[in-house]
Formats: structure tokens, sequence, C-alpha cells
């Protein structure tokens, strides 16, 4: 070599215009010259540590200590190669070392900062970018990571502002516009956020994390059809990103593209095996598209990652009863109380009573919880109980108390949450099946165990007047497995025949306020408008011909009340309405007529018409 310091200058230059192979192949030139060459260690060092050769060079910067073991730079090139070995605390002692002998070096108290950082240690972090800070306070990296460590802390808002002063002097610095849409993100900003992601975008379109988080931003702006072409950007860049793939597929199945989105869990499945929640929610969409052997294959998988998961036992409970295994299925059911939202978890000093022993002459206190449909469907149990010779204080929501009044029961209406009650044990309603043991041939079924108040129905009678009455409810929830369970109000009206009135059970503030000539009828603002929920209604329909309803408490209270009740169900149902059949064995008097596809409901709608035509022409039942 005719001149070393020629080679490592074009090694150096090599190095900074990211050209790593050229510059290590110069380095070890020069060092074949000069094995002390102190500057072609360093380089030589930070090189293969940047093409991920750590032990390579580990062993070269401690050849460049060994010359100088107090140099700061070489010690700061040895923390970087300890951090990215994992070597956590090795690295944080070595820059240590590094502020003794130079308290004010900035990257190494930037550098201390960020492990203290990756260690969680934010408020520590913290006081190491302040330091810099205070020297320099347009110190970008400090800044950056300062930033992150807000975040991290839930500190959103000063995260922004930091990111913010980042940008006034690194307008091109992508990272923290990344981070600046995170932070909006978390401050729910969907649109500075989406605005944030797509800057990063333009300036590293290289970068999958840009595309990926503007897909996150859309999907949390409730916009999840033009999440997926973001999504789809991060995957070309990364066809690995886990995350990616893991959120396309939530996007797709908040769009109810069932299978579209199974794909995308089973893809994210592959590239990560332990991944629970693409085992649990692949489950949740297989019962969407009532594939109920591969959904409980699925839950299987992921309780075999988290045997305890109260949200996938609670899934697989509901595709166990949706095929009509009661047994094991009632039993997942339970796992209900101990969901990050509890079910049924109410806590008293008598013990639970789940079946386990004789309640002959004992007081038990039935609380109800989740919907009112569901407490009007199994306040059928209460009755079961006083025949077991027990004494019954049943507590269901406040605003059922009225109704409730009509049960075919002796049991005491009473608060929940009145202290002065006295019982010797309690049951969550919905847990009664499990302890009573109900199987699909046991199912207490009766023509009718609720009656409506008599003077309300008389008043109704009068104001209802002739005619063949059809009751109708369209809107169901919006939320959870209840989406996709409403009708359009316009399929409802297309029922309208000579003859027929249609009236609706919706409240105002649910049936919307229909025009003129709407062909359904409404019964008021006073509908209703009390605090008792549902005594009008089962008043109006003890005067009906037929209740035709979508799945919400309506249609359970007209079977409690041995009303002919038609209900339309989505393709992928609840499990009380099990499979494949058009009877229910919890009402007698139901018709069930079901989707033949996902959110379809013409040939609902076209089966009820050609029935309502028979009931009209012939007089049948239903």
């Amino acid at each position: 070599m005719n001149d070393p310091m020629r080679t490592f200058k074009e090694a150096a230059q090599a190095f900074d215009r990211g050209d790593l192979a050229t510059a290590g192949r110069l380095s070890r030139a020069v060092l074949a010259a000069d094995q002390a060459h102190f500057g072609a260690l360093n380089l030589l060092a930070v090189t293969t540590m940047r093409q991920g050769r750590l032990d390579e060079a580990e062993q070269t910067i401690q050849r460049a200590l060994k010359l100088n073991k107090r140099d700061v730079n070489a010690l700061s090139i040895l923390a970087m190669i300890l951090r990215s070995q994992g070597r956590t605390e090795a690295a944080l002692e070595k820059l240590d070392r590094v502020l003794r002998l130079d308290p004010k070096n900035l990257r190494a108290l930037n550098n201390r900062g960020a492990l203290l950082k990756d260690l969680g240690q934010y408020e520590r972090a913290i006081r190491d970018f302040d330091a810099v800070l205070q020297i320099d306070k347009t110190y970008v990296g400090a800044l950056y990571n300062k930033a992150g460590c807000h975040a991290a802390l839930g500190r959103h808002g000063e995260a922004l502002a930091i990111y913010e002063k980042i940008l006034a002097v690194a307008p091109a610095f992508a990272a923290a516009w990344i981070g600046r849409g995170l932070s909006q993100t978390d401050l729910r900003q969907f649109d500075a956020a989406i605005a944030s992601f797509s800057r990063a975008a333009e300036l590293e379109p290289s970068n999958p994390a840009a595309p990926f988080n503007l897909g996150n931003a859309l999907l949390f702006a409730g916009r999840p059809r033009e999440s997926l072409d973001p999504y789809d950007r991060a995957i070309g860049l990364e066809p690995r990103f886990v995350d990616a793939h893991y959120n396309r597929a939530g996007a797709l199945r908040t769009l109810r593209r069932f299978e579209a989105a199974a794909e995308g869990y089973r893809r994210t499945i592959e590239l990560q095996a332990d991944h629970f929640e693409a085992h649990n929610n692949l489950g949740g969409v297989l019962v969407e598209t009532l594939h109920l052997d591969e959904a409980i294959a699925a839950f299987d998988a992921a309780l075999s990652l988290r045997p305890d998961d109260a949200d996938a036992h609670y899934n697989k409970s509901a595709a166990l009863l949706l095929r009509g295994e009661f047994d094991a299925g009632w039993k997942a059911y339970e796992h209900r109380k101990r969901q990050a939202i509890p079910l049924g978890a109410r806590s008293f000093k008598p013990p639970v009573w789940l079946g386990d022993r004789e309640i002959a002459g004992k007081t038990i206190l039935v609380h109800g919880e989740q919907g009112l449909g569901d407490t009007i469907q199994f306040s059928r149990y209460v009755k079961l109980l006083e025949r077991e010779g027990a004494r019954v204080l049943f507590a269901p929501q406040t605003s059922l108390l009225g109704l409730m009044k009509g049960l075919d029961a002796e049991a005491a209406l009473v608060d929940v949450d009145d202290a002065s009650l006295k019982f010797d044990l309690h049951c969550p309603l919905l847990s009664l099946p499990l302890a009573l043991d109900t199987r699909l041939d046991t199912i207490p079924s009766y023509d009718r165990y609720l009656r409506a108040d008599p003077d309300r129905v008389a008043t109704w009678r009068s104001r209802l007047g002739p005619g063949f009455k059809i009751g109708l409810a369209w809107n169901g929830s919006a939320f959870g497995a209840s989406v996709g369970r409403s009708a359009p109000r316009s399929l409802f009206a297309g029922l309208l025949r000579p003859g027929v009135r249609l009236i609706s059970l919706q409240k105002a503030v649910d049936g919307g306020t229909p025009s003129s000539d709407d062909a359904i009828e409404t019964l008021g603002v006073e509908f209703d408008a009390g605090r008792d929920a549902f005594v009008d209604a089962a008043a109006v329909i003890e005067n009906l011909d037929l209740v035709i309803s979508v799945d919400t408490a309506t249609a359970h209270l007209a079977g409690a009340l041995g009303a002919r009740v038609w209900i339309a169900l989505k393709r992928s149902p609840d499990w009380r309405w099990l499979l494949d059949r058009s009877d229910s064995p919890w009402y007698p008097t139901a018709r069930l007529f079901r989707q033949r596809a996902t959110d379809d409901w013409s040939a609902v709608f076209t089966d009820m018409s050609a029935a309502l035509a028979d009931e009209l022409t012939e007089g049948g039942k239903g």
C-alpha cells in the first residue's frame, strides 16, 4: 500500500455514503499495512457492526482499546456493539465509564439515555436527554428519544410538542413524522396522524413502518376500506411483516369480508405460529362463516398458548353452544366472568351457586346480566329454582322491574344493590343453565312465561283498533357480536299487504323518524318513554296478530309472551338460535328466517313475504 492515510480517507468516505463493503475492504487494507492504525480499527468495528457481524466488531474494537483503553470514541463504539448484542447492562457500564472520562460527551449521554429507554427506565433516560439538550437544545437524537420516552409514559401531548420541535429544525426526518403520527393517533387526532404518516411515506418510500402506521390510523378513524392499500404497501416492502398481515386481517373483518380475513389470520400464523391473537381472531371469523369445527380448533390453538385466557374460552363457548353442545358450552361460558369487561361477575359474601348443593329451603339471589333480551329469555329459569324448593330473590336490570312483575313465578323482585338483602346463595342469571344442567332436549320451553299488565293491554287494544296487525322491530345493537343483526326498515315496509297494518315496536330514538307516507305506523313519542322498558311493547304485542323482528330484545319479549314471532337472523346467528332449523326450542311460537349469505337480507324477506301471503290466504299459523 503506497499511502495508508489516503486509503483510510477513502474508507471513511465509503462508509459515509453507505458503501459498507468498500469501507470494510479498505479498512482491512490499512490494517494489513499498520495493525495499530487506531482510526481503521474504529472504522472497521463500526462497519462490521452495521453489517451485523457483531462478534467480529467486538474483537476489532477490543484491539483498539488495547492501544488506548481510555479513548471515549472506542468505548462508545463498544457500548453500541454490546447494545446490539443485547448485553444492555454491560453497554451501560461502558457508557458510564465514557461519561466519567468526559461528562459532557453528548453522544454518550444520548446513547445512555437510549439504553435506559430500552430498559423501560424512562424518567432516568429523560434526565440524560435533558442533559444533552442543556448543552445543545437542537440535538435531534436527544429530542427524538425524549419524545419516545414521554410517549411510552402515556404523555402524548408532551411527546407531540417535542416532535413539532424536531420537525421545525429537521423537516425531512421521517422517523419524527412517524412519531408525530403515533402521538396524534393516541390523542385521537386521526386526520392529523394520517397526514403525518403520509408525509413519512413520501420521505422514506422504502420504509414499511410509514404505510403500516398509516393503515392503522385509517382503521382507527373508522375507514377500514382505505386502510387496505397502505397495509398492502407495507407488506409489499416487507412480506414477512407480521403486524401488517394481522392488522390487515382485522380491517377485513371489520368490513365483514370474513373469508379474506381468515386468510390474513392464517398468513399471520404461518409467520408467527405463537401469535395468540391471530388464532383467537381466526376462530372468530370462522364462526362467522359457520366453519365451526375449524373455529373450535383455532380457539384450542389459542388456548394452547394461553390456557387461562378468558376471551378465548368465551369465544369457544359461543361456537359450542351454537352447535348445541351445551354440556361443554355452558362450562366454557363461565369464563365470561373473567373477561376484561366481566359479565355476571358480581361479588357477594354468600357463595355462588352453580348446582353444586341442594337449594331446598334456601334463599337464592338471581341477578340479571348482559342485555335486556338475555334477562327476558333466561328469566324462565326462576320458577325452576322455585320447583327445587328455593325462595328466589330476582334482581333484573332496574329498567325491567316493571315488566318482570308479569313473570310466571313467585320470586320477589329486588334491587341488586340493596344492602339489606338477606340470602344464602347467589347466581348470575346466565349461569342457571349450567347450574340446572340444561341440555338441548331439556331446555325449559313454555308456551308463555310472561304477561303484560292487563290495564295497559286494554288501553292499547282500544288505541290500536282493528285489522291484521304486525309489530315490527328492525334495529338491533350495532356493537360487538350484535353487528349485522339489523335489517333495513324498507324491507320491513315492503311486507305491507292489503288488509295488513305494520306497526313499529321501536322506540322513537331507535326507529328513527318516519316520513309522512311511511307504510309503518308509529305509536307516538310516549310509547315506552318511561323508566320501565318494554311495558308498552308487551301490552301492544298482546294485541297483535304477529311480530316480525330481527334478533333483538323485542323477539325475546314476543316469545316470552307466547306471541307468534318471526325472527330474521344473520348468517352466523347468536348461539341461542342454533343452526339449520326454522323453529326454536326456547320459544314454541317462534319461526326463524335465516340469511343464506353474509349481510344479504333479500332471501330472508322473500321467504317472509311468501309466508305472509300464505298466512293471509289460508289463515295459517306461520
